[in-house]
């Protein structure tokens, strides 16, 4: 099946091959959507103060931050 016709020459561009490319393209952008997502740890900072607290202190044997 073709998609049309070049009047200049005689190719022809078909139809399922656009739809194949299409199809890679479409799942190319998903899995790149899917995969950039960038969230960070909501605790980040304390996690920071934790490590510092650690360096400069050693570690403590009960909680301090709950």
């Amino acid at each position: 099946m073709t998609l049309f016709r070049l009047s200049d020459s005689d190719q022809t561009i078909d139809l399922a091959q656009w739809l194949d490319r299409g199809i890679v393209v479409a799942v190319i952008l998903a899995s790149a959507v899917a995969l950039s997502l960038n969230v960070a740890d909501p605790d980040l900072w304390g996690h920071v103060q934790y490590g510092r607290d650690a360096l400069h202190h050693g570690l403590s044997a009960t909680t301090t931050y709950s």
